[in-house]
């Protein structure tokens, strides 16, 4: 198996995307965990596992504090189990900003605070 980077950093509110690759006869399941806690597919969460190369990805949309972790790939079939584990690092924080137009009249828009 294809390890994932030890450590990734992204800025809040950016994406980021593990990727590992495998190969395993037979076809093996899947799984992708943060900091032991299965993470399923979500808006912001993308799960992709191309099985005709093995590749498999993990991408986070719009990254929050709290996706801060160890994030580990275990592969599995009856042959046997791999696994890899990476860890992000957030930086900064998503907040609303404001934007006004006309004074006095305000709009919250997701932003992000560096």
């Amino acid at each position: 198996m294809q390890r994932l980077r030890a450590y990734d950093e992204v800025d809040a509110g950016g994406t980021v995307t593990f990727t590992a690759q495998y190969r395993a006869t037979p076809t093996p399941t899947v799984k992708w965990f943060k900091d032991e806690e299965e993470v399923r597919a979500t808006e912001r969460h993308q799960l992709d596992d191309d099985q005709s190369n093995g590749i498999i990805r993990l991408t986070i949309c719009d990254v929050l504090e709290a996706d801060e972790g160890a994030y580990k790939c275990k592969v599995e079939n009856r042959e046997g189990v791999a696994s890899t584990t990476g860890y992000l690092s957030v930086a900064g924080t998503v907040a609303a900003r404001c934007q006004v137009s006309p004074p006095g009249d305000c709009t919250l828009i997701q932003g992000c605070l560096q």
